[in-house]
């Protein structure tokens, strides 16, 4: 899998990629694992180390042969043993990136053999040439000797999600912007290419992405197996393991269901509360009764949406449809989301539409 270019401007890959930029200027021999996407990690690194120009970056090579000949295409020097073209003052001070799908015993034997031949040349006064190599899977038991390992794991936060899937969006309301955003990053999580596909639903499938796993979990080969980095299946992001949503579609739906939740909850709860202190602000004469009640006894701030319904209800005036419609829609979702279970398309619809009209009728009341 290549990952898209927006994903590199990312704070966190972004640093990653400095980072690899510093080690190499320190003098370190590079092993880079990234089972999502080696070619795009190389290309990243070697457009990094192009803008730093501290070195003659001789580019990204895939490397399905002999280390010599991926340095010999690179640099368009004729191929010679691995000793003699890693010499060649011509290359001295420059850096090659390579990629391959695994790292195995030969070329465990030859990065071992590179790491020799570039020490003996670096008591010189220019620095040799150095080498990193990116890599699907890093198969063998040990490294090689002078090498170094870094991986993409964690690279990317929830921060960086946020900052993706809001890129990604459209011009809708600020509103649904922020809810779409909010779910397609708990449920996408450090997948950014699967937050892009879950802005990109629908308003009603994109509140309710576990109702609709066929419109983008599909594509996914997920193993029936545990799920592993390798896998693509499990990285860290924001200092924990989080599983593919795709692989909780099919294995955890109820963990998917949670992620739905949590991204409705972030999004939709505070909205909520904001409507219900209008209300108790609005309606404050009207909700007397209940506040000095035996039944709830609350200050007017803590009435939930179940006390303020009943209130405007039993009220001595009339209150407008508008509010009670309103409240007992509000009441609905958030009822949802108080029991843990994420709310349906139809109660967020209705909620949405009348808290419009809701908003109308409120200028008009308190004006009264």
């Amino acid at each position: 899998m290549r990952r898209p270019v927006e994903f590199w401007h990312l704070p966190g890959p972004r640093r990653f990629v400095e980072d690899v930029r510093s080690r190499i200027h320190a003098g370190s021999l590079l092993i880079v694992e990234d089972p999502w996407g080696a070619p795009s990690t190389a290309d990243a690194i070697v457009q990094r180390l192009r803008e730093a120009a501290v070195f003659d970056c001789l580019g990204h090579e895939t490397w399905d042969g002999a280390l010599s000949r991926a340095i010999s295409v690179a640099s368009t020097y004729p191929e010679k043993p691995l000793a003699v073209l890693i010499a060649d003052a011509r290359l001295r001070g420059s850096i090659l990136v390579v990629s391959l799908r695994q790292l195995g015993d030969p070329q465990a034997k030859e990065l071992k053999a590179f790491s020799v031949a570039r020490n003996m040349l670096a008591r010189q006064d220019e620095p040799p040439l150095s080498l990193v190599v990116v890599v699907g899977k890093v198969a063998v038991d040990s490294l090689p000797a002078g090498w170094e390992k870094q991986t993409t794991q964690g690279i990317i936060d929830p921060l960086d999600s946020v900052v993706f899937a809001s890129s990604e969006l459209g011009e809708d309301a600020w509103l649904i912007r922020r809810l779409k955003t909010a779910i397609a990053v708990e449920v996408g999580a450090w997948d950014v290419e699967l937050v892009a596909r879950l802005c990109a639903l629908s308003l009603e499938n994109a509140v309710r992405p576990d109702l609709c796993t066929q419109l983008w979990a599909d594509d996914y080969d997920v193993p029936s197996s545990q799920p592993s980095w390798h896998a693509q299946s499990v990285c860290v992001w924001g200092d924990e393991e989080v599983i593919h949503a795709a692989w909780l579609a099919k294995h955890q739906s109820a963990t998917l269901r949670r992620r739905v939740w949590a991204g409705q909850l972030a999004a939709l709860l505070p909205w909520i509360d904001q409507f219900r202190l209008q209300v108790t602000e609005t309606y404050t004469r009207d909700l007397g009764p209940i506040v000095n009640g035996e039944k709830y006894r609350q200050s007017l701030e803590e009435l939930d949406w179940g006390p303020i319904v009943y209130g405007l209800k039993g009220a001595e005036r009339a209150v407008p449809a508008s509010a009670l419609k309103m409240a007992e829609s509000m009441r609905i979702v958030r009822n949802e989301l108080a029991h843990g279970r994420p709310a349906s398309w139809a109660s967020i619809r209705a909620a949405f539409e009348l808290s419009r009209a809701f908003k109308i009728d409120h200028q008009s009341h308190a004006a009264r």
